[in-house]
């Protein structure tokens, strides 16, 4: 696998997803695109797109303690998590999958933000109530 084409195709869909005109280069770490490029969701979409455009899979392996990989370059994250020995690549409807995983992804957000919001109501609620 050519790792640095990888790398360059990662960096051109997280500027594509975060609609950032600023340059991400392949040293930056993951926790820097984190901070100042996208937001998690953002961050999930550029790896589906990335699977899907170079039909490879990005695991990030579990014994990778969180804080290691966030302090990774790009570059370091490509080479240790890509991998094209996957038999999901093989399934002929990949991509679909992966729209799939994302519309998963957004539906769990979506559910979240509707639950803080409805625990924020009801807070105000009691808050209300005790003053009166």
């Amino acid at each position: 696998m050519n790792y640095d084409k990888l790398t360059a195709s990662f960096i051109s869909i997280i500027q594509t997803v975060s609609s950032n005109k600023e340059i991400v280069g392949a040293s930056m770490t993951v926790n820097e695109i984190l901070e100042s490029y996208l937001d998690d969701l953002d961050f999930e979409m550029a790896i589906l797109c990335f699977e899907a455009e170079n039909r490879v899979v990005f695991q990030i392996p579990a014994e990778l303690p969180e804080k290691e990989f966030a302090g990774m370059s790009l570059r370091a994250a490509v080479q240790l998590c890509v991998s094209d020995k996957n038999s999901r690549l093989k399934d002929p409807q990949f991509v679909t999958h992966q729209f799939v995983l994302f519309k998963d992804m957004v539906l769990e957000v979506l559910k979240r933000m509707a639950q803080n919001k409805r625990d924020r109501r009801r807070l105000e609620l009691r808050k209300r109530k005790g003053k009166a």
